[in-house]
């Protein structure tokens, strides 16, 4: 099995994807930069026939989180909560379309949870003997890794 957690953004380099491979007991990150490189993995590289795909889907919670700023920075932070809702449904689609409905899961920003440290996820890795190399992670991989973990429940 194959486990893909997904944590999508709205900005370049903003996407942030997950591979595990629980039989080759690997954990690789996927650098896409943009909206239309992700359709090219999702089409081209994503193991149809065993593949759990997990997607933090921010339109799931309508809220705007930060609500801080003058008039001008609000309506900024809301237009950009707007655009991550709409890609993190568009991507949330174009998963079922290509995998079906029964291999995609969509958690809101809730369900993911708090941001979690590079040595949890560390942790995780030696628990369940994955490989797993730990230069150049961001946070954005590391928030794909444990949306990736949400599809093994």
């Amino acid at each position: 099995m194959i486990l893909i957690g997904i944590d999508p953004a709205f900005r370049v380099n903003g996407f942030g994807i997950c591979s595990i491979d629980t039989q080759e007991k690997t954990v690789r990150f996927i650098r896409v930069k943009r909206f239309l490189e992700f359709i090219s993995f999702a089409q081209n590289e994503m193991p149809i026939d065993r593949v759990k795909v997990t997607v933090e889907n921010s339109n799931l919670q309508n809220i705007t989180f930060d609500m801080r700023g003058n008039k001008n920075e609000i309506a900024r932070k809301s237009r950009n909560v707007g655009a991550n809702q709409a890609i993190s449904q568009t991507v949330y689609d174009l998963c079922c379309d290509i995998l079906g409905k029964k291999n995609v899961k969509e958690i809101s920003p809730a369900q993911k949870g708090a941001k979690q440290p590079l040595s949890m996820l560390q942790a995780v890795c030696r628990r369940y003997n994955w490989s797993c190399d730990y230069t150049k992670i961001k946070q954005d991989d590391i928030d794909a890794f444990f949306i990736a973990l949400k599809g093994m429940y």
